[in-house]
């Protein structure tokens, strides 16, 4: 009985030029750039809590104005003005809710 190495089995015979390691991979941009997800999950949260800020706003300028006019009096001015912000905070509030 002869007994061969395991050297001999574990041999793998490969041509000259081919290289033994392959070549890195670096991947593309969009791989790497793990961050831009992040950010624009984080813009998107700063608008929406924004847009509830003006959505609060004008609630608030609506209760004003109600209590303006309730009080009566010489107050044009301070209606006018209360009106004109509102229609400002309904154009804003409307051109964000239609779709792009």
């Amino acid at each position: 009985i002869e007994v061969a190495s395991p050297n001999i089995m574990l041999q793998r015979p490969s041509p000259a030029d081919q290289p033994l390691m392959p070549k890195r991979y670096y991947g593309t941009a969009e791989e790497e750039d793990t961050g831009a997800a992040e950010k624009l999950m984080f813009e998107k949260a700063e608008l929406a809590a924004r847009i509830e800020r003006l959505r609060t706003q004008r609630i608030t300028l609506a209760e004003e104005l109600e209590a303006v006019k309730a009080a009566g009096g010489d107050n044009k001015l301070e209606v006018t003005w209360r009106t004109k912000q509102i229609e400002a905070l309904d154009e804003l509030l409307n051109a964000e809710d239609e779709p792009q």
